[in-house]
């Protein structure tokens, strides 16, 4: 009898686990994402940013909630 192997798995041909290439990806000297810098804004996450702090929160929400209703009225009008 033979025993079935899992999916994805030969014998005889050792490979990186998936486990392994996350690990590689994630751990920089950085210590995160290679590319990215710890704690700035990434792509298109600025125009979120209505109160330009660095940091996307509560207030740039309803900066924005605030903005588009006044563009609402004075569409309106």
């Amino acid at each position: 009898m033979s025993r079935k192997q899992g999916k994805g798995s030969k014998p005889g041909k050792p490979g990186k686990d998936k486990k392994d290439k996350v690990r590689t990806y994630f751990d920089s000297k950085s210590g995160g994402r290679e590319g990215y810098k710890k704690g700035k804004l990434v792509g298109k996450q600025n125009k979120l940013d209505a109160n330009k702090d660095g940091k996307i929160s509560k207030a740039d929400f309803a900066l924005l909630k605030k903005k588009k209703k006044n563009k609402k009225t004075k569409k309106s009008a």
